[in-house]
């Protein structure tokens, strides 16, 4: 139904423009309150915990709840979240606005990509992805705008006005939600009585056939065959898997938290312009994915890899270079098309490089070390920040990008022939 896939990349986008204006705007909401520059990070572990959190539970709440009426309950939660940040002149109240924020966020973020994954087709999965990067691209232009007006409050009314708006669009699409489960599932019994017609006509041997094939398998056999974690982890490669997930998206968390109040401090460059700057890095990214769908067709995911490895390292090193400010939207840019490969290319090998037997386990176990770069990364930072000075954000990133180099090398030379693309 391509309505209601229009309504989910709507919905997609619109949950992704919060993701990166904390980023865009802490370097005037930290002097706004009063409160210590590195504080940012400890708002976003929160955020990123709850988000955890909402992923965690969201199969759970699945089974209980319309798909449509969950986003109604999430999109709603974090529209108030920001409302509230954008009346929140204590860091204590912005920590708590977080939890809702992140934990709708993460519930967003699982339900859908679910959803799409159960009744549409690879290409609808990537062009979600793609529309989670538009709206990460436009959040940090419209928190830019808000500031050029005097308030960063003005930012965060806005994205809660649009978040607002799709809930009433989320509202009045219930029908459709309910009309597309009905349609597929009365598809799948016009299926299974076709198959079994086609038994009846094949005879006994047939039908039996056709029945076992139609069953669905014992969850508790298929529990019984399935890869542990621990057997998952002693894979030869599996730990520096894990670990490339864990430091890329350090670095991606970073960069997104952490690289306008680098330019703002250090670069002496305009809160609304570093603003801007940032929203070239989720360009990169969005740009970057759409194109390495492309790309696939003529290089192997480790050669798209290793050639984005080396973009974030031309980008990180022109930042130590006295270069106009200007360079420096440059620099960030670089970094995003360099991130843009990593991921998905790395995430659509692990069949290849682990079996597929092993393949679901590994995936669990990637994104969750994916999620504590996302959740540690950013205050460690501000840690680091706070007591050296953000001058060390170009350092910080080239340091956690040559481990991924070297964990990626280990891990290839590990998997040996299996990491090979066919």
């Amino acid at each position: 139904m391509i309505t209601l896939l229009v309504i989910i990349l709507a919905t997609f986008a619109s949950s992704s423009l919060q993701f990166s204006l904390l980023g865009s705007a802490w370097p005037v909401i930290y002097s706004d309150l009063g409160v210590p520059i590195g504080n940012a990070g400890i708002i976003a572990m929160i955020s990123a915990i709850s988000a955890v959190m909402g992923a965690f539970l969201s199969d759970k709440i699945g089974q209980r709840f319309n798909t449509g009426l969950i986003l109604v309950a999430c999109m709603t939660a974090t529209s108030l979240a920001l409302l509230g940040f954008s009346f929140s002149y204590s860091f204590v109240a912005l920590c708590v606005f977080a939890v809702p924020l992140g934990f709708g966020g993460g519930m967003i973020d699982s339900v859908l990509n679910n959803f799409v994954a159960l009744h549409y087709k690879a290409k609808h999965m990537n062009w979600l992805h793609s529309f989670w990067g538009l709206g990460a691209l436009i959040g940090p232009l419209i928190m830019a705008t808000a500031i050029d007006f005097g308030s960063w409050s003005w930012g965060y009314i806005a994205i809660s006005a649009l978040q607002f708006t799709m809930v009433l669009i989320l509202l009045g699409s219930l029908p459709l939600w309910r009309k597309f489960v009905k349609m597929e599932q009365d598809k799948r019994n016009v299926d299974f009585a076709k198959l079994h017609e086609t038994a009846e006509n094949l005879g006994k041997s047939g039908e039996n056939s056709a029945k076992s094939a139609a069953k669905p398998a014992n969850p508790e056999k298929s529990q019984k065959n399935k890869t542990s974690k621990k057997q998952a982890i002693a894979l030869p490669g599996a730990k520096f898997a894990l670990l490339t997930f864990l430091f890329y998206c350090s670095i991606e968390a970073v960069v997104d938290l952490w690289s306008s109040t680098y330019l703002v401090t250090n670069r002496a460059i305009a809160p609304e312009v570093a603003a801007r700057f940032l929203s070239l890095y989720y360009l990169g990214i969005t740009a970057g994915r759409f194109t390495a769908g492309f790309l696939t067709e003529k290089f192997t995911s480790r050669q798209l890899i290793h050639f984005g490895q080396t973009l974030i390292a031309i980008g990180v090193f022109s930042l130590f270079l006295p270069l106009p400010e200007t360079f420096a939207a440059g620099s960030l840019l670089l970094i995003g098309l360099g991130c843009a490969p990593i991921f998905p290319c790395l995430m659509h090998e692990t069949s290849k490089n682990f079996a597929r037997e092993h393949s679901q386990t590994l995936v669990s176990l990637q994104v969750t070390f994916a999620y504590m770069g996302n959740t540690f990364a950013p205050p460690l930072f501000g840690l680091v920040g706070q007591l050296l000075g953000y001058w060390i954000f170009p350092n910080f990133v080239a340091g956690l990008l040559t481990i991924i180099v070297i964990t990626v090398v280990v891990m290839y030379r590990r998997v040996g022939k299996r990491s090979e693309v066919v």
